[in-house]
């Protein structure tokens, strides 16, 4: 879903001096890179603000980073806080991030046994969408920061047999 986002951001940001990255190493952990990686990055360097009030009220780069997960995820609850926001922004010296959950048809899902399927199954999208919003709210009070929780339904069609 990364790959797909970051293609579809770049598609319609490119043109616009916006740069769209993936995996993006924001805090080194060895001198081997192992460190944080952001799912994507979107920069745009300003060289001239003309809403700003002084010339220096204009940031020289704006960063969004976005943080993807599938519903399934463990820390799907939490992450928006502990990895979003904590780490990742400020390491990334931006205040904005925008939380995408995949959330896929689970009755579309073949595999029987898969640990994601039941986990995913077991989830109210209404719930993890509110109690993420909460959580959006709770971080803009706290640590001054923005970010937006995004649940994208992702579709998938019938097999050809089945039409």
């Amino acid at each position: 879903m990364s790959a797909y986002l970051a293609h579809e951001f770049t598609l319609r940001l490119t043109d616009r001096g916006v740069a769209v990255n993936r995996e993006v190493l924001v805090q080194p952990r060895n001198p081997y890179g192992a460190g944080d990686r952001t799912d994507i990055a979107v920069q745009a360097t300003l060289v001239h603000d003309p809403y700003a009030a002084t010339p220096a009220a204009a940031p020289e780069r704006l960063v969004v980073v976005v943080e993807v997960k599938g519903a399934w995820n463990d820390g799907l609850l939490s992450d928006q806080r502990n990895q979003l926001a904590v780490r990742y922004l400020p390491e990334s010296s931006s205040d904005t991030g925008i939380y995408v959950v995949g959330w896929y048809p689970v009755g579309l899902w073949t595999a029987a046994r898969d640990r994601r399927k039941t986990k995913a199954s077991r989830l109210v999208r209404d719930d993890v969408e509110r109690a993420l919003a909460e959580q959006a709210d709770d971080i803009a009070l706290q640590l001054k920061l923005r970010t937006r929780p995004v649940l994208l339904e992702i579709p998938r069609p019938h097999p050809a047999s089945e039409l």
